[in-house]
Formats: C-alpha cells, sequence, structure tokens
C-alpha cells in the first residue's frame, strides 16, 4: 500500500515494507513501543479485513479510487486504533505524526527527483510533460496545471479525494494532516525548491494552489 501506513506489525519484517510503510510503522514501533505497535496494526488488519471504514460506500469504479480508499482508510483505521489506547489529543497527534513521515517516504518516491535547475535546461512542451507525468502520479488529486515555467511551476488542486473519504468516515479532523508533509518535503528534502500554498481544501479553501520555486542555485 503506498500513500499512508497500514502500520504493519513492526520488527523483523520492516525492511521488506514499502518506503511509506516502513516509516509509518517506525514511527508506531518508537512512540508506543514494539508490542503496542503490532497490536495496532493487526487492528487496521483485522478492520480492514472486515470492509471498514468504507464497507457503506458503493464499490470503487476505478484504480485510483481504490487506491485513495486505501490511503484514506488506512488512516482512518490508525487513528481509530490508537484512540482505542490513547485519550483522543494524545492518539491525533500521534497520527499526524505517522502520517506525515509516510508521506514524506511517498512524496520521495512519487515526485522523484527534484531540483531548481531541472526545468531550466527543457523546452516548454517538456516542461509541460514534466510536470504533468509527475501530477498523475497522485491517484487521489485532480489537478490544473497553471504554468510549468524553468523556475517556477504552479498548479491548482480542484479535489482530493482524501480529503473527502476522511469525511465521509466522520472523521473530518483528519483531513489537514493530508497537507502537513508537502511544506517539509519542499525545502528540506528538495533543498532550493520552495512551496507556496495560500490554502488547502482540507482547510476550506476553494482548492489547492502550489506554486513550487526555485529558490538556489544549481543542485
Amino acid at each position: 500500500m503506498r500513500g499512508s501506513p497500514p502500520c504493519t506489525v513492526p520488527g523483523a519484517f520492516l525492511p521488506l515494507l514499502p518506503a511509506p510503510d516502513l516509516a509509518a510503522a517506525r514511527v508506531l514501533r518508537t512512540r508506543l513501543g514494539l508490542l503496542a505497535a503490532a497490536a495496532v496494526g493487526l487492528r487496521i488488519k483485522l478492520d480492514a479485513a472486515r470492509g471498514r471504514p468504507f464497507g457503506d460506500l458503493p464499490a470503487a469504479s476505478d484504480p485510483r479510487e481504490r487506491a485513495s480508499r486505501r490511503q484514506a482508510g488506512d488512516a482512518v483505521l490508525l487513528y481509530r486504533a490508537l484512540l482505542r489506547r490513547l485519550d483522543r489529543d494524545a492518539a491525533f497527534a500521534l497520527a499526524g505524526d505517522v502520517l506525515h513521515e509516510a508521506a514524506l517516504a511517498f512524496l520521495d518516491e512519487t515526485v522523484g527527483p527534484l531540483g531548481p535547475g531541472d526545468l531550466r535546461p527543457l523546452s516548454a512542451d517538456a516542461r509541460l510533460a514534466f510536470v504533468r507525468e509527475r501530477l498523475v502520479r497522485f491517484p487521489n488529486v485532480e489537478a490544473d496545471l497553471v504554468a510549468a515555467e524553468p523556475d517556477r511551476v504552479a498548479f491548482r488542486v480542484t479535489r482530493c479525494r482524501l480529503v473527502e473519504l476522511v469525511r465521509e468516515a466522520g472523521h473530518p479532523e483528519l483531513a489537514p494532516l493530508f497537507c502537513t508533509a508537502d511544506a517539509t518535503f519542499f525545502g528540506q528534502s528538495r533543498p532550493g525548491v520552495t512551496l507556496e500554498r495560500p490554502g488547502t481544501l482540507a482547510g476550506g479553501a476553494s482548492d489547492c494552489h502550489f506554486i513550487l520555486h526555485a529558490s538556489g542555485g544549481e543542485p
């Protein structure tokens, strides 16, 4: 599973997990201990096997919807499993930390190498193709490309199924947790690239307007 952690049992099999799942499992193991983290992972797997949290929705119509439900569903089930062990504030904080680390690993895999000089040598058509190819890697969003310039990329996310799905599951408070890793990723994981984002769908804005700037010299 990609994008948010299914929190499988941490331990000897950690190196076999996909990078986002591995990042999530490490946070749980560090914060809860091995046995408690394993119990949380088992609870999530059992609930998912029972069709939770989206068993009442019509069957997913395409692979992108299925992937979005897996991502959002894992976040919801993680939070519910943590609520069995922790008070609401502590469960929310830990869920946020887990999702943040998993999202960073997911972004690293999905965006791939990206530096402030990567678009400069490309033609206008090649820059458009470069950005569009990366946008379609994200199954949960519908986005309009605004600009693909040598030192600036801008696009508007007009729909995010993760935000919609956690609200449908009765946990709208989880929606902003999917947004926090973006600011960390751009500028830290990808030095020389900075993110400007005036608002988010999770925060009540009409869209998520992403503007990426080349903020430094050549990588």
